[in-house]
């Protein structure tokens, strides 16, 4: 059996029109914490979580995904990347 490229989910960012209500929800619904933020952008963690953050929340006039981060097992996984694929970062 084959090692897998991707071991797991990193974080998410997305770009949102409404800061505000989309870390209430963030927060209060997922139950994430706030750890940084500054004008226009919020930093969301996940108790446990060996990542600093696992959503990026950045204010903006259109809704759109900004980045999605995956890890895996080891940087050399990265030199198996499949042809014609993006590399990654």
């Amino acid at each position: 059996m084959t090692e897998p490229l991707i071991t797991h989910l990193r974080h998410v960012d997305l770009a949102v029109p409404d800061l505000k209500r989309q870390q209430e929800f963030f927060t209060g619904v997922w139950g994430l914490t706030k750890e940084h933020g500054d004008t226009g952008i919020s930093f969301l963690a996940a108790e446990g979580s060996p990542e600093q953050y696992v959503v990026r929340l950045r204010e903006a006039a259109d809704k759109r995904i900004d980045l999605i981060a995956f890890g895996a097992a080891t940087p050399a996984t990265w030199m198996r990347w499949p042809p014609g694929c993006s590399w990654p970062g």
